[in-house]
């Protein structure tokens, strides 16, 4: 659904946003990592050494005996984290559990982009799409920029570690003008220029924040901030639209937030929700089961939405809309 001038506009991003551009999942964050492994001898990338890989990876061999007696998939992160997390719990401390923040840290940062060519297809939607983020009309001289008050205010709260939108807004601010002013923030803070955007999970910039993807997260300080900071962002919200996040069944911490944010929220117009589904309609199965009214759902990729915002986020929202009044209309 289109938003309108000055409304408020809440963008959910799950792991589906980044794989588009190369990042890993969770299904093949440990293929990747090895990939990555043994690239160098060297095994030194931007200066960070990645010996201990070697440790984290007989760690993981250990565990492979549970397929012995149990359903166990050791070729997905999650599975083994969770069963590290257990054994934290359980007073099995190891030299390798300390080092696994590092370990994810290190294997997204190697494969997130750090520079953007606007002539490659991935990206200059991606670029496209920030900037009217930042509701950005025109850049003038001398690097000032002039703001559209047309559009609806916007935020973003993302469940991923990676750098990449701080990449790409800073490859768009050197391209057009250092003096160019448009940044996050990591508050509620809705203004022309300043874009909340909350990692609701941690950062790779600072690994001791990244709360693993287990059954059993735990949140800090830190974390906890985060999230009110997101709480009162989400009270705020005319329109919510959730991107590449497939609401897997474990993941109820999500759906009580939503809850919670549904019931603080005064004037909640739309939920919009762009994500790969299978032939089943598994996805959108489980986001119609949890939420009866105000969705519309779209079987799409991040690029093809992303392609669908090149030109303005809001018309293509209200096409989507008109697409979606059937049940199941997958549109472009």
């Amino acid at each position: 659904m289109k938003a309108t001038a000055n409304e408020k506009v809440v963008y959910i991003l799950g792991a589906g946003f980044s794989a588009q551009f190369g990042l890993p999942v969770m299904s093949n964050f440990l293929e990747k990592s090895k990939d990555m492994y043994a690239i160098k001898d060297s095994r030194n990338f931007n200066g960070n050494k990645i010996d201990f890989f070697g440790d984290v990876y007989q760690e993981i061999d250990k565990l492979r005996r549970c397929k012995d007696f149990y359903a166990s998939d050791m070729t997905n992160i999650e599975e083994i984290l969770s069963l590290f997390e257990m054994g934290k719990m359980l007073g099995v401390e190891s030299k390798q559990q300390i080092d696994f923040q590092n370990f994810i840290a290190e294997v997204i940062k190697y494969h997130t982009p750090s520079e953007f060519d606007d002539s490659e297809i991935d990206f200059a939607p991606l670029q496209k799409f920030i900037k009217n983020l930042f509701r950005v009309g025109s850049i003038t001289g001398y690097g000032n920029t002039h703001y559209n008050s047309e559009l609806p205010f916007y935020a973003i709260l993302t469940f991923n570690y990676d750098m990449l939108l701080e990449n790409a807004l800073s490859n768009y601010r050197q391209k057009k003008s250092e003096n160019y002013s448009a940044q996050f923030i990591e508050e509620k803070n809705f203004s022309n220029g300043k874009l909340p955007y909350i990692k609701l999970h941690g950062a790779v910039s600072d690994p001791q924040t990244i709360v693993t993807p287990t059954w059993k997260k735990a949140f800090g300080d830190n974390e906890a901030s985060n999230w009110k900071n997101a709480g009162d962002i989400l009270s705020e919200a005319n329109h919510i639209r959730i991107i590449g996040y497939s609401l897997p069944i474990t993941d109820s911490y999500l759906k009580y937030f939503l809850k919670w944010g549904a019931a603080h929220e005064q004037n909640l117009k739309s939920i919009d929700v762009i994500c790969l589904d299978d032939e089943q309609h598994s996805v959108e199965n489980r986001y119609r089961e949890f939420i009866h009214n105000k969705l519309n759902f779209y079987n799409k990729s991040t690029s093809d939405y992303l392609d669908a915002v090149h030109d303005g986020i809001e018309d293509a929202h209200q096409n989507l809309f008109q697409k979606s009044q059937s049940p199941r209309v997958q549109f472009f």
